[in-house]
């Protein structure tokens, strides 16, 4: 008989290549084309994200052995990139949860850097997927095919992915902390998880990616008209004793923006 690994192998390979195939005619990614199957690319998508749990960019290519994949760094973050801007929820937040796994090791901080700062509207991605649980209450937005049947808990690892690769670029330099800064719609959003009923962890989280961006002085502008609500919050007590929310960190960004 044949090797029931290596069948699954081979439908793997088939769906993540399927995420990334040639150009057609008219310039059109195939990705939006009418061959474009949701559930296939997102099964892909998701596949892609499981991948990187287990492994780092440096060889990961080679170590997958899937047809179609980039064979360096660089050419791999470019599709990370691509499909993080596609527009679709069911292929962009599995692969925004393989982004925040890379986070986790260190040699991987300067290729998502390199990533962001060739493509500043990742930014607005980032942003927008800070928002998935709200969207997941009021059906504003689908998921994705893959996440119909629990929403919540879709929208929930959308967010936390979202939150740690903005503590991860927001901990780096000073130029990233800057281009953070110029997304509209990144501090509101930002702002809006320091409060219930955003978990405590999620909202701490927000609280250390605002102090990083407060950080830089080039962004006191930006926060300016969120400041006396900042105020109002660092003067909150703790919603829960185990897992306070932040007030201490609050005051933190408040000194950050007029030390």
């Amino acid at each position: 008989g044949k090797d029931p690994a290596g069948q699954t192998a081979a439908i793997a390979g088939d769906r993540v290549a399927s995420l990334r195939t040639p150009l057609g005619s008219k310039g059109a990614p195939a990705l939006l084309s009418s061959r474009y199957d949701p559930l296939v690319c997102a099964c892909a998508a998701e596949l892609l994200s499981a991948f990187f749990r287990y492994q780092k960019l440096e060889g990961f290519c080679g170590d997958c052995n899937v047809c179609g994949l980039p064979r360096d760094v660089p050419e791999l973050c470019t599709l990370l990139a691509e499909l993080l801007q596609c527009g679709e929820p069911g292929v962009v937040l599995p692969v925004l949860e393989g982004v925040a796994r890379l986070c986790v090791h260190e040699e991987h901080e300067q290729p998502l850097l390199a990533m962001v700062v060739q493509r500043p509207a990742l930014v607005a991605v980032l942003a927008a997927a800070l928002l998935a649980s709200g969207h997941a209450r009021t059906g504003m937005v689908a998921l994705g095919p893959l996440a119909s049947e629990a929403p919540q808990v879709h929208a929930a690892y959308a967010q936390e992915a979202a939150l740690e690769v903005l503590y991860t670029l927001s901990a780096t330099s000073l130029p990233m902390r800057l281009l953070l800064g110029r997304e509209p719609s990144l501090l509101p959003r930002l702002l809006s998880l320091l409060q219930p009923p955003t978990m405590p962890a999620q909202a701490k989280r927000a609280a250390s990616v605002l102090l990083n961006l407060a950080s830089a002085p080039g962004n006191a502008a930006t926060f300016r008209p969120y400041e006396a609500g900042l105020a109002h919050l660092a003067m909150q007590p703790p919603t829960d004793r185990a897992h306070p929310t932040s007030p201490q960190l609050i005051a933190e960004i408040l000194h950050e923006l007029h030390c």
